[in-house]
């Protein structure tokens, strides 16, 4: 059976406002290649929100059943966001080649929606590809979240999303008869960054940028997300980068523990409703999600493994070498569960057995015979929890000369005519038979 799916292309913004939006995120969409050469038309009122039109060429296709979830950091719902309306006739041949240009003024959480009549997978390619331009495939990820396009039988696309910094972005061209569209929620750049893993214990700072004409904020910040239960902060006249203290009742913070904090921002008012804007309006017992970090002393274990220039005869066997690694290895213990384990890899030149490759001794000793400029062995080392991977060269040469000149940085002594790496009799030698001897091509020799 033929599909003829329909393309989208919306852009939305947030920002954690009452009174007003602040900065708006999304300054500038241009439209190229598409089925028409006309330009999106302002946005309906009240951004993305059931019943605003979505396309600048249908008057028939509407946003239906917009999710109360929320995007990035800053917690921000997808109703009443910016966006663009697009040009549904862009799903057509006319269309195949469209692309928007989007600029953004701010640090954003970035969504594209990828339609659902696509698989799992397909759904991720495409999106791949439509933000191919932009960053690596799989930097878009699924955040569980859907968009609806009402009287086209409320048809669902899932949301992708990236964090990305001011600049200008370009989407597209178009793959196949897909749908997709485009948002962006502001960010506040928190640090800690929202998300990390491995927090010192002496973290007692937190930091955020606030969006224009904030008045004042209230931080709250704990080990539970419960406004209950969590300490406020009020800082009032804020800086544009604002820097707190870590609240005195959680410090030193714990290790292996999850912390949780939101910054309440107030504009054009100085004695607001209290929270402002963090309960969620279909449950009053939650709040938008919060930037969040985990504590972790644990460092990744630091390897160090030297390149060798090797040469046959070097060990006594005038057609082989052999090769011994004894890396350096130095970790801080943690987890306390965890023990080093290794891995030894060849990246690169003739292939060479390594036996065992995966123990957990750290030396390895092989023999090589062949020769070759460009042996290349990983070594990674895990600690059960971070892992590093270092790589060595390994050189294989005739001699020791021959080795020796593999070295970066090396080169052979002046008086060393014949470059055996040694300045004797062989040398004047060779300086003896060619003396006098005359290669001026052009005044001539006298």
């Amino acid at each position: 059976m033929n599909k003829t799916f329909i393309v989208l292309l919306s852009i939305a913004c947030y920002c954690m406002t009452t009174e007003a939006r602040g900065q708006q995120v999304i300054t500038s969409v241009v439209r190229a290649n598409g089925a028409s050469g006309a330009q999106p038309l302002p946005m309906e009122e009240g951004g993305v929100k059931d019943g605003n039109l979505m396309y600048s060429d249908r008057s028939d296709r509407v946003f239906a059943k917009t999710p109360t979830g929320t995007l990035g950091p800053a917690g921000e719902p997808l109703i009443g966001s910016e966006y663009v309306r697009t040009f549904d006739g862009d799903k057509n041949a006319g269309g195949a080649n469209v692309t928007y240009t989007v600029t953004i003024s701010m640090q954003a959480m970035v969504w594209i929606t990828m339609d659902d009549r696509w698989n799992a997978t397909d759904r991720q390619n495409r999106v791949n590809s439509v933000t191919s331009s932009i960053a690596p495939a799989g930097t878009f990820t699924y955040t569980g979240l859907k968009v609806y396009v009402g009287t086209d039988n409320d048809r669902p696309m899932s949301v992708y999303a990236a964090e990305l910094g001011p600049g200008t972005y370009v989407f597209g061209p178009n793959v196949g008869n897909n749908f997709y569209s485009i948002g962006a929620t502001a960010s506040y750049d928190p640090l800690p960054a929202s998300g990390d893993r491995y927090v010192k214990t002496t973290q007692a700072t937190l930091s955020w940028t606030n969006l224009d004409s904030v008045l004042k904020c209230d931080l709250y910040f704990g080990t539970e997300r419960d406004l209950v239960t969590m300490t406020k902060v009020t800082i009032t006249n804020p800086a544009e980068r604002e820097t707190v203290g870590i609240p005195a009742n959680y410090l030193p913070l714990q290790e292996l523990t999850d912390y949780y904090w939101v910054v309440d921002s107030y504009y054009g008012v100085s004695d607001p409703n209290d929270p402002n804007n963090l309960i969620l309006p279909d449950n009053p017992n939650l709040f938008r999600p919060v930037w969040t970090f985990h504590t972790n002393n644990n460092e990744a274990p630091l390897v160090g493994v030297s390149d060798q220039y090797l040469w046959h005869g070097k060990d006594g066997d005038p057609d082989s070498a052999a090769l011994v690694f004894t890396p350096v290895v130095i970790d801080d213990g943690l987890p306390l569960s965890g023990e080093l384990t290794y891995k030894w890899t060849q990246l690169a030149g003739p292939a060479v057995t390594i036996d065992p490759n995966d123990a957990l001794a750290k030396d390895i000793s092989l023999v090589l015979t062949e020769l070759s400029n460009d042996y290349q062995f990983q070594m990674t080392v895990s600690d059960g929890d971070l892992t590093t991977s270092v790589t060595a060269r390994v050189v294989l040469a005739a001699d020791s000369c021959a080795a020796s000149a593999r070295k970066p940085g090396f080169s052979y002594s002046l008086g060393d005519i014949n470059k055996d790496c040694y300045v004797n009799l062989r040398d004047f030698a060779e300086m003896a038979l060619a003396w006098l001897e005359c290669t001026d091509t052009g005044a001539g020799c006298r």
